[in-house]
């Protein structure tokens, strides 16, 4: 089956693999910043705090940490919601193009031009929302629970190191969640931005007989962090508006999944028998 798609979908698909890359290196700029932003502050005010007792300079320290934990909530998830509204707004960019040569097949085919794709999937829904406040409320909840056990352990340690620095340490150390969230998220909204303009596409046309010859295609990154789910699925073909094989979704099949999908036109698969459209 591979073999009958022509080498234009290909290029579409590495153009679009590039956006997501780009997509990603943005979101997690944005999340890094946002970490920083909304922290410092109770950093500076936690270096300036009397050390003579260890145990309530912890405390304190945590309070302030604490008191800080709504506007890193906020910040994050502001900048989640952003970048998921921008990512979304690509992913059907590339799909516009994708769109556009299948088009010219369907015209190509002799049958009626299929339109535009659309707005679908271009805007953040209660889903994608749901999704930014889990996100954002789980991480700054290991964020908490790192930087509080980072002043404990110093208040119990007898080294030079100071109670910011302590914390500082331990917000870098989630730095490696920051990078699993960019590319989980971003993988997932660019997903799922693709998904709901499809099947929107496949709902307008339900009865067009050269529906069936406009495929999804999974396309899995075939690295060595690639893992075994992603690479079985990889090259898989499902006709718009169907669930690839056991209801996988690209992007989520595990978090940091990098996977996606990219339209592939294979006109042999249109009847040749059915005039009646065309007409």
């Amino acid at each position: 089956m591979t073999d009958t798609i022509a080498p234009e979908w290909d290029r579409l698909a590495a153009r679009s693999r590039t956006t997501l890359v780009r997509q990603e290196r943005a979101a997690l700029t944005a999340l890094r910043s946002a970490v920083k932003a909304s922290t410092a502050p109770a950093l500076l005010a936690l270096s300036r705090l009397p050390t003579a007792d260890p145990r309530d300079t912890a405390e304190a320290g945590i309070a302030l940490l604490s008191a800080a934990a709504p506007r890193l909530s906020k910040a994050f998830a502001a900048a989640l919601t952003t970048r998921r509204a921008d990512t979304k707004g690509a992913a059907v960019a590339r799909l516009a193009d994708e769109w556009r040569m299948v088009r010219a097949g369907v015209r190509a085919a002799g049958f009626p031009d299929p339109g535009a794709l659309g707005a679908a999937g271009r805007s953040l829904t209660a889903t994608d929302r749901a999704a930014v406040e889990s996100t954002a409320g789980s991480y700054v909840a290991a964020w908490q629970s790192a930087t509080t056990d980072a002043l404990w352990t110093w208040a119990g340690a007898e080294d030079a190191t100071g109670p910011a620095d302590a914390a500082s340490a331990a917000q870098e150390g989630q730095d490696y969640r920051v990078r699993r969230i960019a590319t989980t998220d971003t993988a997932q909204a660019y997903a799922d931005a693709r998904d709901e303009a499809t099947d929107a596409a496949a709902r307008r046309h339900p009865d067009a007989t050269w529906l069936p010859a406009v495929l999804k295609r999974w396309d899995a990154t075939l690295d060595r962090r690639a893992c075994a789910r992603c690479r079985a699925l990889d090259g898989s073909l499902r006709v718009i508006g169907l669930d690839f094989r056991g209801g996988r979704d690209p992007g989520h099949v595990h978090p940091g999944c990098r996977c996606d999908s990219h339209l592939v036109f294979i006109p042999l698969r249109i009847p040749h028998d059915s005039t009646a459209e065309a007409a």
